[in-house]
């Protein structure tokens, strides 16, 4: 491994041999006093692995074996072995008794952090919990990182069976009541990018699979100013998305109530939707 000034540059990386190599001052690499490349562009592919490998154990939910780490990555299992063993060091990953792999304690507190520099957490649920208890749904918040919508904060509804998102779920962009409110506020190239690259898979028999019927949805959405959910992502549930809008009338969190509801156009059903949409416009 070559290392300039503070710039890492991998073995994989290309360096033309024979060169004089300099480091300009806004740190791009200059070869023969041509710039090539600005370093935030590069990629440090060692570190690309290690964040493929911590996907796939935060999506699994549960330790999984090397062999599986290994076969879901396309990595080898002594590339595997070797990144997995080298975030142990950092309490990145934790290995169980049994052999098999996890998320490590490190992570927790990463999330924590991360969770407590959000002033947004402490300010919004006392909100949720009035949603839950005025609807008997269960209550959360979502974020829009241009790309996933991430809930990260929850409050159980007071109703019978609750089905929830759990905290750091991705959630689904096509079929829930979130994942539309978010692709409503996207030139329409952006979101046939978005539905292209995550596909648009049929969970129930409600859910909307054709592109153009989804442009017709994200349209309706627009004009209504929230989003509903109607059994798309799970069979029975129903819920709503309300925007909530910062300071500079941007839009990167969503409030959103999900629960069994009788239908979509049922007195709770409405009474919720006011619910969420003076919550919203309270925190806006």
């Amino acid at each position: 491994m070559h290392v300039l000034s503070h710039i890492i540059i991998s073995e994989c990386d290309t360096i033309p041999k024979n060169n004089h190599l300099i480091l300009s001052k806004d740190c791009s690499i200059l070869s023969n006093n041509t710039q090539i490349k600005s370093m935030k562009n590069k990629i440090i592919l060692s570190v690309d692995k290690s964040m493929r490998l911590i996907e796939i154990l935060l999506n699994s939910r549960h330790p999984l074996t090397l062999k599986e780490i290994a076969e879901s990555a396309g990595f080898p299992k002594s590339t595997a072995y070797g990144l997995l063993n080298t975030m142990m060091h950092h309490d990145m990953i934790r290995q169980y008794q049994d052999g098999r792999y996890g998320l490590g304690i490190r992570l927790y507190e990463c999330g924590v952090a991360v969770s407590e520099s959000w002033d947004i957490t402490a300010h919004v649920h006392p909100y949720l919990e009035k949603l839950a208890q005025d609807t008997g749904a269960g209550a959360f918040i979502t974020f829009f990182d241009g790309k996933n919508v991430i809930s990260f904060d929850r409050c159980v509804g007071s109703g019978g069976l609750q089905v929830i998102p759990e905290v750091g779920m991705r959630m689904s962009l096509h079929a829930t009541a979130q994942g539309k409110l978010f692709l409503s506020l996207q030139p329409r190239s952006r979101v046939l990018n978005l539905l292209r690259e995550e596909g648009m898979a049929a969970f129930t028999p409600h859910t909307i699979t054709d592109p153009d019927s989804m442009l017709a949805e994200l349209d309706s959405i627009r004009v209504q100013g929230y989003a509903i959910e109607h059994g798309e992502y799970r069979r029975g549930l129903m819920g709503a998305a309300a925007p909530i809008r910062e300071y500079d009338g941007k839009i990167q969190y969503a409030l959103g109530i999900v629960g069994l509801f009788r239908s979509v156009i049922s007195a709770d059903f409405q009474s919720a939707i006011s619910a969420i949409l003076a919550a919203a416009e309270s925190l806006t």
